[in-house]
């Protein structure tokens, strides 16, 4: 009964993401992230890091009672970019419910924003 639970819940997780929104452009991406925390969930690590992006291109994680650090810029087309540590490029898209999906090229959704606050939240 769990597996099937389980099962059940990711199948609604999975297609819930499916119904994505508008796509942002570089400026309200920038917007959105700059000098926030972002609280995600991993689609593909499972995950829920803490993300700041500070104004200068640094980024600090906080994932599992691990810190990284990396950088983070917006291409002129609102890709948005992490480097040094897991993320790569991604599409920012506004879901209905307020929350946010960084979408690879490929469609795959990497992890969904559920949350992003002024300042460094951890």
């Amino acid at each position: 009964m769990k597996i099937t639970a389980f099962a059940f819940a990711s199948l609604f997780l999975v297609s819930t993401w499916a119904h994505a929104g508008e796509t942002l452009s570089a400026d309200a991406v920038k917007k959105l992230l700059t000098g926030k925390t972002a609280d995600a969930l991993g689609a593909v690590s499972g995950g829920t890091p803490k993300t700041y992006f500070a104004p200068d291109g640094k980024l600090y994680r906080a994932i599992n009672n691990k810190r990284l650090e990396g950088t983070w810029y917006v291409e002129a087309d609102g890709t948005h970019c992490i480097q040094g540590m897991p993320g790569g490029c991604a599409k920012i898209v506004r879901n209905e419910d307020g929350t946010y999906d960084r979408i690879k090229e490929n469609g795959e959704i990497y992890s969904k924003y559920l949350e992003i606050v002024d300042g460094k939240d951890f």
